[in-house]
């Protein structure tokens, strides 16, 4: 009996799951295999965690009643959020995984692992409340300890961002045949994170590929306009930082 009423838990979480990715893909939020395929990593990971947390709290209420002591036990270590991660490496090849701060562990979407994966320069994790990108050096991203995963956590919680640093944003290049050219502002504005550094030849082949599922040569125009309706053209020798200035966000090239 026990072990149903656990399975029960389990399959209603199931059900909550479903109930999100069709609210997830009718708002389009999931658009295409990788969106659905993060989506399923994720509320894998957090059912599991349902289903052994569930299980774990109704074998000590058992104890407890058996042995008819309800003496406080030990405090449960807290279950830690599962953030998105991803990495960014030359010629915009990426890869995504999960980074799971209860299991102190990095799950990548190809089941490889993290140290055989080290020729990347970019790495960045979702804020799923501001719904924005936070970038980290690889140096602090040790989670084996638990004062660095707080300041993880701190960092992504109180990250500045501004939707609106650039009003426009524009990508031109040359096609097989002719010049494409691409309105980039909405995706690009997911980045404008203070600390952040975006823009450079490996962010760009990286953002053309995920955002509009196109490759782009190395020769191209960026066209900005920002919030103080200054112009300005960027190429692959360019990058920028977004930066605070007298409470204000806003951009510096590097």
């Amino acid at each position: 009996m026990l072990y149903d009423f656990v399975y029960g838990v389990f399959m209603i979480s199931l059900l909550y799951i479903s109930a999100d990715l069709l609210n997830k893909y009718n708002s389009g939020e999931i658009s295409n295999n990788e969106d659905l395929s993060m989506f399923m990593m994720e509320k894998g990971f957090k059912a599991l965690k349902i289903y052994n947390k569930t299980k774990l709290k109704t074998l000590n209420l058992v104890k407890k009643c058996k042995r008819k002591n309800f003496e406080k036990d030990e405090t449960e270590s807290e279950y830690g959020k599962t953030y998105k991660i991803l990495f960014i490496g030359e010629n915009g090849n990426y890869f995504k995984g999960l980074i799971d701060f209860s299991e102190k562990e990095i799950y990548l979407e190809t089941n490889d692992n993290l140290e055989e994966n080290k020729n990347f320069s970019l790495i960045y994790i979702l804020n799923t409340e501001k719904r924005c990108y936070v970038q980290f050096d690889l140096d602090e991203l040790d989670i084996k300890r638990e004062e660095n995963i707080e300041k993880i956590k701190n960092k992504i919680k109180d990250v500045e961002y501004s939707r609106k640093l650039f009003i426009n944003s524009q990508i031109t290049f040359k096609g097989d045949d002719k010049e494409e050219e691409y309105d980039i502002n909405e995706h690009l504005s997911k980045y404008f994170c203070t600390g952040n550094k975006i823009l450079s030849l490996h962010f760009m082949k990286y953002f053309m590929i995920e955002h509009f599922d196109t490759s782009i040569p190395d020769d191209y125009v960026l066209s900005i306009m920002d919030k103080n309706i200054v112009m300005s053209e960027l190429n692959n020798k360019d990058n920028i930082e977004i930066i605070k200035n007298n409470d204000e966000i806003t951009y510096k090239k590097i």
